[in-house]
């Protein structure tokens, strides 16, 4: 199937590779400064078209195209005031000069409207990281962190080795709203929204720039984009042929080996790189001091780890209650192979190898064939707990662009872990394998009707089809029927107004198999340019998320508190979750009856049936012969049985401790964003950059994981005193009227009933205390009421899932400074605030008292300050400070205040002419302690030194 899939990849490039057999006219040339220095990367673009190349080491370039003279063609990079020369005939020689301006507006990007354009007339907020400043930031363990210094750009860091993105709200543990890609092919997982970024085979050597886009980008990139997109751009092995080495290592024992080989021919028609890594590093884990404290006991996270990690047995299609036969695939021996008693991973892993062969058969061709391998092994977390991720991928993308065609398909293959190196859950000790693969297809074609507003249009369609095998261990009873295919098609136009105006309409629709549904999402965009260097726009976008493949067909155990009596059972939204009419509560003991729901506390007639047998035994050899008879007549008659109830029963939520009460959840539906934003980006006099964004974001039918059953908490219990007084005043009363009716007199009758009902009222204070001590653990988890689409299998199975809520709103703004002392030279700020986070039930529009909230998990305001200092060669560095406020995160296990943060990374390092550069990066330089999120690891401080060599 695999080999199938990737032949079907290289058969398109192949079938549209006789277009480019046009007449062409050639403009070629060399690009540099000022000083004669080549402007290496430079951008080459035919105005009005995406036609275009980039200058290579030598600052040379060669552009052809199918477009007849006459032509405007525009050369520009970032630092330098863009040049746009007119070309009159074929054949044509333009050496360029371009002169230096700090301002980065004259770049050309190709992320904000699928098109080549400037990033001051983007109709979206765009920020663009260069490979000049990405080489003085010198992140060499995972070039996710160049983004964290990026207005609007929020980078999660988990552990040592995983991040995840988040721009405008967007945060959670295993997915994101924002959309990251290398060359144009998407790096979120198939059909699952979620990120993994030591798994994305990104190599720092290989990258030429990195394109943000903030802001809800639906329209034009498809469902689920939400809050932006971040575009890895990697060098063409024809612009940028040669062969880069690159060795690191550091505290926390982290290593790691980088290579890069690229080739072209001499006349730039073909080229090839081959890009490789593997690095190792030490984990950042749980010390024991985390956990969560329930009915006054606190548990460590690493008490909840199994000792050893099984292949589960499957029955009726959803793991088994009964896992006696399960195949032991780790042992504890292999998960804490220190002996230290925590079963958590203590390192990472990564590697990765790809390949690419880029052909140019005419100026304004390009076809494209990639493909590699990625593998991984690191800890994760979600909502529902940690794990650990093993995984081997591989991938293959073929793409072509002709003029203003493009079109592209590729397709992913990801064995989620095998048994040999499987993915896991520490809290179940179960293998959680998702298989999956992704092929994706994509044309889209973009021309110009100059006649009609000088519109610039661009029209596509694409296709994904996920597909999964979990083996029953993940989707369970969704196994067979968990396809997650969408079908969409895009406009977009572009009109000049007037010489200062601009407006951009597109709308996108999109068609879901797994909902049986459709979704529409336009964009409108106005866009002002005051002059120059000063542009303001306004927007408006709409962006329809389904929910993931995950959300759909989850249905499998997530953690085990209680083995084979009480686990947390996640189900997916395929299935509404119910509870029956009359619920009751389940209760967690063995041999307990069901209770109605309502029921305040543990009746008195379950621990008086639970120790009356053995109080019997002991109060036979206590008792007079003549007594013993009679009081064992009144213990078990049925009508004696102790009414009313001790303690207290109270249902919450099980991940953060709020009341909750049973309430169905509703049909899955696809969740509507709708952001309307203002904007601004500009340059003051030639050395200071200036952007700000102020925005409305809006959501509807949104979706958030939660626990759905509550979980039964039993308090305020005093069994042993509840039973005694009872059972001794009925014994009492009953003993006395059997003695006076044997002849005794009433005196005696009394006094002796008052006597053996004081030894049984002891008997049962001591047997009360006995069953309470016992069941003191199960305390926190004293029962669930269940829902009808857990298994009915002896257990007791707390639902979770997620629930489809009504609508939020809140407001943000995003500001960015940047000032260039000169070429060199970089001082910036940015700042991020939003005016709302948390959500309580009234704002949700829910029923008060339902426990049903929400929190968007990210600070209200966050802020960066830094330094870069970036010339060709010689001494190179950085400093940067990143504070974010405290904030509360609704997330599982994860629940609570976050660390606020006041951090400072910094770099400093050395390039020679010779191709060699040396560089040190310490991120954390004072070591201040913080958690991501209350319960996860401590982050501290790591530095390391990388030696690159380029030749």
């Amino acid at each position: 199937m695999l080999r199938k899939q990737l032949r079907n990849i290289f058969l398109l490039p192949a079938l549209l590779f006789c277009f480019a057999l046009n007449a062409q006219t050639i403009v070629s040339g060399k690009i540099t400064d000022s000083k004669g220095e080549p402007l290496v990367g430079a951008s080459v673009v035919v105005v009005g078209t995406s036609s275009g190349v980039s200058a290579d080491l030598d600052g040379m370039y060669r552009l052809e195209t199918s477009t007849k003279p006459p032509f405007k063609v525009e050369f520009s990079f970032i630092g330098y005031n863009a040049k746009v020369l007119d070309v009159t005939s074929g054949n044509v020689k333009l050496d360029v000069v371009l002169d230096e301006n700090i301002s980065t507006l004259d770049e050309i990007v190709v992320s904000a409207s699928r098109r080549a354009e400037k990033v001051q007339e983007a109709p979206a907020s765009v920020s663009v990281i260069s490979a000049k400043t990405m080489q003085a930031a010198s992140s060499a363990v995972d070039p996710i962190r160049e983004l964290i210094n990026v207005p609007g750009v929020q980078i999660q860091q988990q552990s040592a080795a995983r991040m995840n993105i988040e721009m405008r709200g967007s945060a959670g543990l295993f997915g994101t709203g924002v959309f990251p890609i290398l060359d144009y092919r998407s790096l979120v997982g198939a059909g699952t929204g979620t990120f993994q970024s030591d798994a994305s085979g990104l190599n720092s050597i290989d990258l030429q720039r990195i394109e943000v886009v903030r802001g809800a980008a639906g329209a034009l990139y498809g469902p689920g984009v939400t809050s932006g997109v971040v575009h890895f751009i990697s060098k063409s092995p024809i612009d940028f042929p040669g062969s880069t080495v690159e060795l690191m290592g550091g505290e926390m024992s982290t290593w790691g080996i980088s290579t890069r080989v690229a080739v072209a021919s001499k006349n730039k028609k073909i080229g090839f790189k081959i890009n490789a890594h593997n690095k190792r590093g030490g984990e950042f884990v749980l010390d024991g001091s985390e956990g969560t404290t329930s009915a006054g006991v606190f548990t460590k996270q690493i008490n909840r780890f199994k000792t050893s990690i099984i292949d589960p047995v499957v029955s009726n299609g959803i793991i088994s209650a009964n896992q006696s036969a399960a195949k032991v695939l780790l042992s504890k021996a292999d998960l804490d192979p220190d002996g230290d008693g925590n079963m958590m991973q203590d390192f990472w892993s990564n590697s990765a190898i790809n390949g690419t062969l880029e052909m140019r058969p005419s100026g304004d061709t390009k076809v494209v064939l990639a493909g590699g391998m990625n593998a991984n092994s690191s800890v994760f977390y979600n909502s529902q707990g940690e794990g650990l991720s093993q995984s081997i991928a591989y991938w293959g993308q073929a793409r072509v662009q002709k003029g203003g065609l493009f079109a592209q398909v590729f397709y992913n293959f990801n064995d989620g872990g095998s048994p040999e190196r499987p993915t896991f859950l520490y809290q179940t000790g179960n293998r959680t394998a998702i298989e999956r693969s992704q092929l994706e297809g994509q044309i889209q074609y973009n021309f110009n009707l100059k006649k009609f507003l000088n519109a610039d249009v661009t029209v596509g369609a694409d296709y994904r089809q996920a597909g999964s095998n979990t083996f029953n261990q993940v989707y369970g009873r969704n196994e067979e029927n968990d396809d997650y295919n969408i079908l969409g098609a895009y406009a977009q136009a572009s009109f000049d107004l007037s010489e200062r105006f601009e407006f951009v309409a597109a709308s996108r629709f999109d068609r879901f198999n797994f909902l049986d549904a459709q979704a529409f999402s336009p964009r409108l965009a106005l866009v002002y340019k005051a002059s120059k260097n000063h542009t303001f726009r306004a927007s408006y976008n709409q962006t329809a998320a389904p929910p993931d493949a995950l959300v759909m067909y989850i249905d499998f155990p997530v953690a085990t508190p209680v083995s084979g009596l009480f686990d947390i059972w996640l189900r997916g939204m395929k299935e509404t979750a119910k509870f029956p009419a009359n619920p009751v509560i389940d209760l967690t003991a063995p041999g307990f009856p069901d209770l109605p729901y309502g029921t305040p506390g543990l009746p008195l007639a379950i621990p008086y049936g639970a120790v009356t047998p053995s109080i019997l035994t002991g109060l036979q050899a206590a008792l007079p012969a003549t007594i013993f008879p009679i009081v064992r007549s009144i213990l078990t008659n049925p009508a004696n049985t102790p009414t009313g109830v001790s303690g207290k029963f109270t249902g919450y939520n099980i991940f953060n401790g709020l009341p909750l009460a049973p309430i169905n959840t509703t049909e899955p539906q696809i969740r509507t964003e709708r952001t309307l934003e203002f904007g601004y980006k500009g340059v003051f006099n030639k050395k200071l950059v200036v952007s700000a964004d102020v925005y409305r974001l809006s959501s509807s039918g949104f979706i958030n994981f939660t626990a759905i059953s509550p979980t039964i908490r039993y308090t305020e219990q005093n069994i042993a005193a509840d039973l005694s007084s009872k059972v001794g005043a009925t014994v009492r009363t009953q003993l006395e009227a059997a003695l006076i009716a044997s002849g005794l007199p009433a005196a005696t009758a009394a006094a002796t009933a008052a006597q053996i009902s004081a030894a049984v009222a002891g008997a049962y204070a001591q047997g009360g205390a006995a069953f309470a001590a016992q069941i003191a653990p199960l305390s926190p988890i004293f029962g669930a009421v269940e829902t009808t689409g857990v298994p009915q299998d002896g257990m007791v199975h707390n639902a979770a899932g997620y629930r489809t809520f009504g609508s939020l709103a809140y407001m943000g703004i995003d500001l960015g400074f940047g000032y260039a002392i000169n070429n060199d030279w970089n001082v910036f700020a940015n700042f991020s605030a939003v005016n709302k986070t948390d959500f309580s039930e009234e704002d949700l529009g829910e029923a008060k008292g339902s426990g049903l909230i929400f929190n968007l998990g990210i600070p209200k305001n966050k802020y960066r300050l830094g330094v870069v200092y970036a010339p060709e060669t010689g001494w190179r560095g950085n400093i940067a400070f990143q504070h974010d406020d405290s904030f509360y995160s609704n997330a599982g296990q994860f629940t609570g205040f976050s660390d606020p943060k006041n951090l400072i990374d910094i770099g400093v390092g050395y390039k020679l002419t010779n191709g060699l550069s040396i560089d040190a990066t310490c991120q954390n330089l004072f070591n201040q302690q913080y958690r991501a999120l209350p319960n996860m690891p401590i982050i501290g401080r790591r530095a390391v030194a990388k030696v690159t060599y380029s030749f």
